[in-house]
């Protein structure tokens, strides 16, 4: 098997939230999403420009079933400030169940962001 071929099956690609100017407005949750029963990986948010002031929360929640209590998947909420435009910020995070949702707070300023997760470390023989 190939080294490509090898990454293809272990890592899965999710975007959680598509980059774009997000404004001052609160806190703000996507839909559910499908994980692919992946249980850890790699939380990336790309970060744009963040205006004077600016203040970014993020957390991921999953939960085993798509309308269910989704819990925070991270021990705290990432706090953002300051960061340079394109900055790239990754954060690992493990034991995630098969639906997440990714939920923010844009504060002070408006922020120029997006986030995607890599999904590794399937269950085997997921339930049908």
């Amino acid at each position: 098997m190939s080294l490509n071929r090898d990454f293809t099956d272990v890592l899965h690609d999710l975007q959680l939230l598509a980059p774009a100017t997000y404004t001052a407005a609160g806190e703000a949750t996507t839909a559910a999403l499908d994980g692919d029963y992946c249980r850890d990986g790699l939380l990336l948010i790309n970060l744009g420009a963040m205006g004077a002031g600016a203040t970014l929360g993020v957390q991921l929640q999953s939960c085993d079933t798509s309308d269910g209590t989704f819990a925070d998947v991270m021990s705290a909420d990432l706090a953002i400030t300051d960061a340079s435009a394109s900055t790239l910020l990754c954060y690992a995070v493990k034991d995630m169940k098969r639906y997440l949702k990714f939920q923010y707070n844009v504060s002070v300023n408006d922020v120029l962001f997006g986030a995607v997760l890599i999904g590794g470390h399937r269950v085997e023989n997921p339930p049908n």
